[in-house]
């Protein structure tokens, strides 16, 4: 009996080492889909809208193919049927527009906020410094300033926020603290000139709803997230360089140490060699006593 029970131990072990096995490549492969749609597409409904045709709608076995090819990730039919499987929660042979936003969204959020950190790291220089030239874009009265002669447009208004978020200790004025409405969440992008004018609006409004809960506090601690782990990377790949700087400049000493040595034996057993002949030496001994020599004179 405690044979059979350590065999089935091991054969759990093995079932759960495939088991995080294939989570980890599905998590891979999501991940390539949502980076690939986005940079080919610009969003999931986009892709829908392109491939949209007559008697077109969810995506069949044969269409993720095609997807999974023209985006130009390698999959193999196992692989891809097993992803074909997890997408297609409900079972019914085909993937609708929602279920492929379900299972790429925490990839496609992922990577919106991380351009979005990138783009206020080189307008700001810093995720906490742009959102304080935000504070001070509000009025005290929670308005925008305005063109001179015109009234400044009231905020629109945001829905507070039933879990009670955590706040600043010291709220600015003008500066929404509660849950963001859509429209709220809008000009806060545009006020930190994160629009441009060919808005992934798709994107945004994911954006918006994948942030449980949408406050301003919520949006720029993931912002600051996403900035600490670009600065990580940047450090990285700069130590990387001073290292493999530092390799190359050890390797040229190391060749110029070589040569220099090299060239002072040659220049040694030159003038060696010229002495013996101007004292009449033999060559055959000449050369025999340059070789045999133990040291530089």
């Amino acid at each position: 009996d405690e044979l059979f029970f350590v065999f089935d131990l091991e054969v759990q072990e093995v079932k759960q080492r495939e088991e995080q096995r294939r989570k980890n490549e599905a998590a891979r492969i999501y991940e390539e889909l949502a980076k690939s749609i986005r940079l080919r597409f610009g969003s999931i409904a986009d892709y829908f809208a392109h491939i949209k045709g007559p008697g077109d709608g969810d995506l069949s076995l044969a269409k993720f193919r095609k997807l999974v090819t023209d985006l130009g990730i390698e999959l193999d039919a196992t692989q891809l049927q097993r992803v074909f499987n997890l997408i297609d929660e409900d079972g019914t042979g085909s993937v609708s527009m929602q279920e492929l936003q379900k299972a790429l969204e925490f990839h496609l959020v992922r990577d919106m906020i991380s351009e979005l950190a990138v783009k206020l790291l080189e307008t700001h220089e810093s995720v906490a410094k742009a959102f304080e030239e935000l504070g001070e874009m509000s009025g005290p009265a929670g308005q925008r300033p305005s063109s001179v002669g015109a009234p400044p447009p009231p905020l629109p208004t945001f829905i507070p926020h039933a879990g009670s978020p955590e706040k600043e200790a010291t709220p600015r004025k003008g500066v929404p603290q509660g849950e963001l409405t859509e429209a709220v969440f809008m000009r806060i992008l545009v006020d930190l000139k994160l629009l441009g004018s060919h808005a992934d609006e798709h994107g945004l409004k994911l954006l918006h709803a994948s942030l449980h809960p949408c406050t301003l506090q919520n949006f720029k601690k993931q912002l600051q997230v996403a900035e600490a782990d670009l600065t990580r990377d940047r450090k990285k790949l700069e130590r990387e360089h001073k290292r493999q700087s530092e390799l190359q400049k050890k390797a040229t000493k190391a060749f110029n140490s070589k040569h220099w040595a090299e060239a002072c034996v040659q220049s040694w057993m030159d003038r060696r060699s010229a002495e013996l002949r101007d004292a009449g030496a033999d060559p055959a001994t000449a050369s025999a006593s340059l070789l045999g020599a133990g040291s530089l004179e």
